[in-house]
């Protein structure tokens, strides 16, 4: 099992994987704690031991199956305003 504080490792069972507070929101939940670890504000590595659900107002449930993952947020760069963007759904 993940030690919280452990080389920057957490444990939860519940965990906003939007950025700040985002209206809509993406929220990842388990019965049973999973490891996160914050690698910037747009990136997060997750370990799933047992599965874990992800749910949001805006389409059905995803369910995560035990094993790692990585969470990022897509970008957008527009090369007529040199400009780059955080893509939500």
């Amino acid at each position: 099992m993940i030690d919280n504080h452990t080389d920057g490792w957490e444990s939860t069972t519940k965990l906003q994987l939007t950025p700040g507070g985002a209206p809509e929101k993406h929220i990842m939940h388990s019965d049973k704690p999973f490891g996160y670890k914050t690698k910037t504000e747009q990136s997060i590595n997750l370990i799933v031991k047992n599965s874990a659900t992800i749910t949001h107002d805006e389409h059905g449930k995803m369910v995560l199956e035990p094993g790692t993952y990585s969470k990022t947020n897509q970008m957008e760069f527009d090369p007529f305003q040199n400009t780059v963007s955080y893509v939500f759904d």
